[in-house]
């Protein structure tokens, strides 16, 4: 997966909501709850808002940012249970880079890190696993379980396994060196005799 792939992900998780409640009465804002009744909203109200959004207000000390449900006490201990059974693509298709900002969001809730980099290490191995067979396709339904993130490592997983094995098989082309190695070399050859070709 490259960086780009990972920048993307992580704009489309801004994007995602996260219920936040309102601190105190705020006026011109009404339109934010489709609900609401005038341009006002009330102290205590809840409302889910974009992840960007919640972000400012949360620094203006406008809103207290909550846990989602996707990330709630029956997720997290299904994680812990047995993390490569849960559909995450059902409860949130950036489920970890989402993970990852609503930690950042709600600091109080100190267990969240710990559930999302744990799973994501067991799922993790479980599809290097799954890589390493060389198995094409889907097994077991496995891409369905998967989120963004981890559907492009496992589409990215296979694609180097298949690689790898028509390199055995005589398949591939010859591996050279890139041009900078050879360009160095060359200039190494080229250089004066106890002189270096590289600049100090």
């Amino acid at each position: 997966m490259s960086a780009f792939d990972q920048m993307v992900d992580d704009l489309l998780a801004e994007e995602e909501k996260v219920p936040c409640e309102f601190l105190h009465e705020s006026h011109h804002l009404g339109w934010l709850d489709d609900d609401g009744d005038g341009d006002m909203l009330a102290s205590g109200a809840k409302i889910e808002l974009p992840v960007y959004l919640a972000s400012e207000l949360l620094r203006g000390n406008h809103v207290d940012v909550l846990t989602p449900q996707c990330f709630g006490p029956q997720t997290r201990n299904a994680l812990k249970a047995d993390p490569d059974v849960v559909n995450l693509r059902d409860k949130n298709e950036f489920f970890f880079a989402h993970g990852l900002r609503v930690a950042e969001l709600t600091p109080d809730d100190e267990g969240l890190p710990k559930v999302l980099a744990d799973a994501f290490e067991a799922r993790y191995r479980r599809m290097l696993d799954t890589c390493l067979t060389g198995s094409d396709g889907d097994p077991g339904g496995l891409t369905h379980r998967l989120s963004s993130t981890e559907s492009k490592l496992f589409r990215t997983g296979l694609a180097g396994q298949r690689d790898y094995q028509r390199w055995k098989a005589g398949q591939a082309g010859r591996i050279t060196a890139c041009d900078m190695i050879r360009h160095a070399r060359k200039r190494q050859r080229c250089a004066p005799l106890g002189q270096s070709s590289t600049p100090a």
